[in-house]
């Protein structure tokens, strides 16, 4: 397999903002980089994700490219890049839609942060719905800033544990 058919590119998109996108992009690049070569995208004019990278300083554990425009996940591809992974951190807009139009275009996968808040709902079901399913992306739901405490009565202790991605040993009470 050549360089450009294993490099994938996995966005963090939801067009409500503050459901956790760049911190999800951030913790999952360090966690992933531990076992392959993770590039960070940020297209988000807010570049919070450049934030984190500058207070990381020399102990960022993964690549970085910093503030870049959409445009720039299909040149990866051409340029034969040398990661496994690239993950891009997004904005969160309900008007405009083209970075993320732009974005999707380019991914192989696409998670959608939902925080458990109503306002958080319908815009997360919108950017799914008009967004992510007309490009066929394959996608996933992570439930953000959930309290695995409150979903056990709900969903059973083994549920709440996959759902939330912990294993039975890293469980509390």
């Amino acid at each position: 397999m050549d360089a450009d058919q294993s490099l994938r590119i996995v966005a963090v998109v939801n067009q409500k903002g503050g459901v956790g996108k760049t911190t999800i992009t951030v913790q999952l690049a360090a966690t992933l980089s531990r076992r392959s070569r993770v590039l960070v995208v940020d297209v988000d004019p807010q570049q919070s994700s450049v934030w984190w990278a500058d207070n990381a300083g020399a102990g960022l554990p993964f690549d970085f490219a910093g503030r870049q425009h959409p445009n720039v996940l299909v040149r990866l591809r051409e340029l034969h890049a040398t990661y496994d992974l690239v993950l891009v951190d997004t904005p969160g807009s309900l008007e405009s839609t083209k970075p993320l139009e732009t974005v999707l275009d380019a991914v192989d996968f696409a998670i959608v942060p939902l925080t458990p808040e109503p306002l958080a709902v319908e815009p997360t079901i919108r950017t799914i719905t008009t967004l992510i399913e007309p490009r066929h992306v394959r996608h996933a739901v992570v439930l953000n800033r959930i309290d695995p405490r409150a979903l056990t009565p709900v969903l059973g202790h083994a549920e709440s544990s996959i759902l939330l991605g912990k294993r039975d040993d890293q469980n509390h009470g």
